[in-house]
This record gives C-alpha cells, structure tokens and sequence, in this order.
C-alpha cells in the first residue's frame, strides 16, 4: 500500500514538471510572436507570414468617407467644403421677425419645400421660466395701461391682459408652458453667384417673415443643422441682410 502510494504520488510530481514546462514554453513563444508583431507592424502566422495592415485611407470607415476633404469657415457671410474636389458653398440663415397675421402651413410651405435648403425647427420648452415671463408680460402691460388715455388703445390692452392672466392660470396648475422656437435654414450652392441668388430666391418666399444672416456663425449653423440632438447657441446674432 505504501509502494502505490510513493508511485502515485511521483506520478504526479512528474505530470505536474511537463505541465510547467509546456506552460513555459508557450509563453515563451506568445511573447516571441507579440515582439515580432510590435516591429512589424503586423500579425504574424505559424507558417512565418505577416499580414501588415493596410493604410487609412484603403480600409476607411463609414464616417472617414462621409467626412469633408476640407472646411473654410474664414469668410463671415459664407463657408465651404471641399467635399472631394468640389467646393460646396453653405450660408445660414435664421428667421428674427414672424408676420403678425401669419398662418404656419400658408407662411413657411414656400421656405421650407425648397430642395437646396436644409430646415430645422428647435423647440425649447421653458419649464422653470415660463411662470416669470408670463409675470413680466402681465407687468408691462399693466404698466402701460395705467399710462394710456386712449380708449381704443385701453380696450386692446385689456384683451391681452386678459390673454395672459388665462395663460398663467394655465402655467400655475402644470396645464400648460411656454415655449422657445428657433428656425434655422442652410442654404447650398455649388458657386457663390448661385449662392447669392438663392438666398435672394429664399427670402422672397418668406411672404413677410424677417431673416437675418449667421454672420461670422456660419460654421455652428452648419452644424446645427446636422440632426445630431444637440445645437449651438449662440446668444447674440448680427448681421441682417
């Protein structure tokens, strides 16, 4: 019983020293293959072949292909892309003054059906400042009725007093909220004489709507108007066409 035992257990002495000694030499050549791979570049196979890979340019991904060649966003009322050789012109346009009776479908179909413009509306809804500023459109136009000696005048206040007292109520019981719109448009052009000539074609079908230029923000405008839920805000624009 003991003889067994003393074999059993040299066995495994034995199986255990060519467990450790495989074990050595396969690290041995992991780290051979991994210092051939850092020189070259590459992997390397059993059979001694390196597959070196290949430049940026002939294994580029989706957005390395989408990607402009170039950008120029120096000149203030316009930029450009380079997109492969060809010079693209892009100019912003946001909109500053809305027609007083101005109907949404019958103003913008003529400005946001055109195939050269990129449109884009943002909302933003003022959840905490919507009671303030309902407050300070009541006082103002308090202030001003109390000044005013004119009837007609008097009657046109009061309407819009009584306007904006409904909407606080609205506003206090989480009825309803306030609400900041923004109208972005790109517009695209292959030249800058057809670039001028269709921000001139734009604003015509504005039927009254006031546009402004993105006067030296013509890059943030751009994008803007990428779709990518999120925008740039600029709080001062100047530069009205």
């Amino acid at each position: 019983m003991v003889d067994f035992l003393m074999m059993f257990s040299l066995c495994i002495c034995v199986l255990s020293g060519v467990t450790l000694l495989i074990v050595h030499i396969w690290s041995k050549k992991k780290q051979k293959k991994e210092e051939a791979e850092d020189k070259t570049g590459g992997t390397v196979f059993h059979s001694g072949t390196r597959n070196v890979p290949k430049p940026i340019k002939e294994r580029a991904g989706i957005l390395q292909v989408l990607a402009p060649d170039g950008a120029n966003t120096m000149p203030v009322s316009y930029m450009t892309l380079d997109d492969n050789g060809i010079e693209l012109y892009y100019a912003g346009l946001y909109i500053d003054k809305l027609p007083v009776e101005g109907r949404f479908a019958h103003s913008f179909a003529g400005i946001f059906n055109m195939d050269y413009v990129e449109s884009s509306v943002i909302i933003d809804p003022l959840l905490e400042e919507s009671q303030k500023k309902i407050n300070r459109q009541i006082r103002s136009l308090d202030m001003e009725r109390s000044g005013e000696r004119d009837r007609n005048r008097l009657r046109v206040l009061d309407g819009k007093i009584a306007d904006a007292e409904r909407w606080a109520r609205q506003i206090d019981s989480d009825q309803s909220t306030l609400f900041e719109t923004y109208f972005l448009f790109l517009i695209r052009a292959e030249s800058l004489k057809l670039l001028t000539e269709r921000i001139s074609e734009f604003i015509s079908r504005g039927k009254g709507i006031g546009f402004r230029s993105c006067y030296a923000m013509h890059k943030e405008a751009f994008l803007t108007s990428l779709h990518l839920m999120r925008y740039l805000k600029q709080k001062y624009l100047s530069g009205k066409i």
